[in-house]
């Protein structure tokens, strides 16, 4: 049996835990990008009886839980039966450091296909040497939809310059 301490909690290895974990897990799974993420709290929301306000300029009347989203961005709400005399506000970010493919990435050179990318937010670079990569992101189309891809498979790699040739 295992514990772990969070600030305030301390939590048991249980079935309990063990599904929060499995929950956190999926989340992360299913978002690769923060569109990804927002598309999959949206879904989570709706199943927990949230009203989608994005296409809507206004609810049209009282909606005592809602949310709107807006490319990586959600807002949800949950209001009281009782008069509201205070309220808290909650927020996260959803983006994280990554390689963004720039606007024109496809250069040829020696033979070899390459995609440019450019550094969002600090990661840390090495991390992602030597390792199988996918690609993952929003495309809109002619008629000005978007849709959310993530490659099923990796299909690109950032390799790492051997030690010999890399002295500084």
């Amino acid at each position: 049996m295992y514990f772990f301490r969070t600030r305030n909690f301390a939590f048991e290895n249980s079935a309990v835990t063990t599904n929060l974990i499995s929950q956190v897990r999926n989340q992360l799974d299913a978002s690769p990008t923060p569109r990804h993420l927002v598309e999959f709290v949206a879904k989570q929301l709706s199943a927990a009886s949230f009203t989608d306000c994005t296409d809507t300029n206004s609810p049209g009347g009282y909606l005592s839980s809602g949310f709107n989203k807006r490319s990586g961005s959600i807002v949800a709400w949950r209001l009281g039966s009782e008069k509201i005399e205070k309220f808290r506000i909650i927020g996260a970010h959803t983006d994280s450091p990554c390689l963004k493919i720039k606007p024109h990435p496809n250069e040829s050179r020696l033979g070899w296909q390459i995609l440019q990318v450019e550094i969002y937010g600090s990661p840390l670079l090495n991390s992602w040497l030597d390792r199988d990569l996918g690609i993952a992101g929003h495309a809109v189309l002619r008629d000005g939809s978007v849709k959310l891809f993530c490659t099923a498979t990796p299909i690109a790699r950032i390799s790492q310059l051997a030690i010999h040739l890399d002295r500084e």
